[in-house]
């Protein structure tokens, strides 16, 4: 039963008529479509899915209000906050996680200090060499690229070999430089991790607390 033409008042006491018919359903659901027209059904018709309509009682009151846009967004909403719910909860676990492998490895500060210290120390190692070997290089560098300027001041070209021998040493020289500060970041960074376990280690182990 679907109309857009008959009054809504023609409808609906025609509705309240079929009621009074054993197996009736007791609700109607009003709908606009693509164009503005407004239909009334007792099923919620396949051309109302997406768009916004109502659901009427037997008299003709709105039971439920039906917004697709909304509903989307509020379950989009919903979905939102489980998701920040859930990470939320992953963090809780993964602190936990790390609280129980921090007590279960180090007993006191100074073991803590001690490791931060050697790691600490092999980065500066590492830099060290690193610093020595990107010195010798920019020196190469400079020595090839000092010859390729006497030749052009001299109206000469430079010969291919030489060429490609510049543009070699300094990409080596740039990667060197880009290797030397992945280990100055990973150096500071794994400094403020220990200062944080170390932090952490002493708030679980009660070492903060002042004494009454």
């Amino acid at each position: 039963m679907t109309t857009s033409k008959l009054s809504r008042a023609a409808l609906l006491a025609g509705l309240c008529l079929a009621l009074a018919t054993p197996g009736a359903q007791a609700k109607l659901y009003r709908w606009v479509d693509d164009q503005g027209a407004v239909h009334y059904t007792d099923t919620p018709p396949p051309a109302a899915a997406g768009k916004k309509g109502s659901t009427l009682d037997e008299s003709g009151r709105v039971i439920e209000q039906h917004d697709p846009a909304a509903e989307k967004a509020q379950a989009e909403a919903q979905k939102r906050e489980e998701a920040a719910r859930a990470a939320a909860e992953k963090q809780r676990e993964e602190e936990a996680r790390r609280d129980r492998a921090l007590l279960q490895t180090f007993t006191t500060v100074r073991d803590l200090e001690v490791v931060r210290d050697d790691r600490i120390a092999a980065f500066d190692s590492t830099i060290k060499l690193g610093e020595d070997r990107l010195g010798r290089q920019r020196a190469t560098l400079e020595g090839l690229e000092q010859r390729g300027k006497q030749l052009t001041d001299q109206g000469k070209p430079v010969p291919d070999n030489l060429a490609k021998q510049i543009e070699s040493a300094r990409a080596t020289v740039a990667d060197t430089e880009k290797y030397l500060d992945g280990q100055r970041r990973e150096r500071a960074e794994t400094a403020q991790r220990f200062e944080a376990d170390i932090a952490r280690f002493k708030e679980l182990k009660g070492l903060d607390k002042k004494a009454p």
